[in-house]
């Protein structure tokens, strides 16, 4: 896939998110998602900063204590209290920043247009889930997403995912034409296994075979 059309799917993605958000009401932006220490709303501050310059970043930091602090813990602990600072303004001044990144599609310092695929598709699940809505992703998409995350074992890249021990075993989706890995066979839709490597354990209530057992035992 070009860049082009990473970009367009990423818009795409994230225009899902906005439409599911909209929907939202107050007592649901303080609820809990995937994302562990993050609310509806933090979360949403997140998704703000797709795009933010090194510039934005410092200045943050310089004005925000509690980014400060976090800095000491790694660019998780960044990321998550920028996150929550971000989400300060009125929800509809969200909604206008996040509208904003479909806009003008960049790239975060580092990173490129797939890193910004894989970032909205997993959040979108890490959103609605909880939520107990659907939020749809297209499997060739969600395929895309997967091959990245996997991709990224053993970079920096591949910190900000938690390892649920999916290594090992043969993961295959049900919906596309797609598998990895050898090993106990893990099958279900692609999104189920893009969240097992991307590190959510919801992602398990999705899927099926003899290695889901062993992984849950693990």
């Amino acid at each position: 896939m070009e860049r082009d059309e990473v970009w367009a799917a990423y818009a795409d993605q994230k225009t899902r998110v906005v439409e599911l958000l909209e929907q939202l009401s107050p007592s649901e932006w303080n609820r809990p998602t995937l994302c562990e220490q993050w609310t509806v709303r933090d979360l949403a501050g997140h998704l703000t900063m797709q795009g933010m310059t090194i510039g934005d970043a410092v200045r943050t930091m310089v004005r925000e204590p509690a980014v400060r602090k976090a800095s000491l813990g790694g660019m998780n602990r960044i990321i998550c209290e920028m996150a929550k600072v971000r989400a300060r303004v009125p929800i509809e001044g969200l909604l206008d920043q996040i509208r904003a990144t479909i806009a003008t599609p960049r790239a975060n310092p580092g990173l490129t247009e797939r890193e910004a695929l894989v970032d909205i598709v997993l959040h979108s699940q890490d959103l609605a889930l909880p939520l107990g809505r659907e939020l749809a992703v297209r499997p060739q998409i969600a395929a895309i997403a997967a091959d990245n995350v996997l991709s990224y074992a053993g970079s920096w890249k591949g910190t900000v995912f938690g390892d649920l021990g999916a290594r090992g075993y043969r993961l295959v989706a049900t919906d596309i034409d797609w598998s990895r890995g050898a090993g106990p066979v893990i099958e279900g839709p692609i999104v189920g296994l893009l969240l097992l490597i991307g590190g959510r354990p919801a992602g398990l209530d999705q899927l099926t075979g003899p290695g889901v057992a062993a992984l849950r035992r693990r």
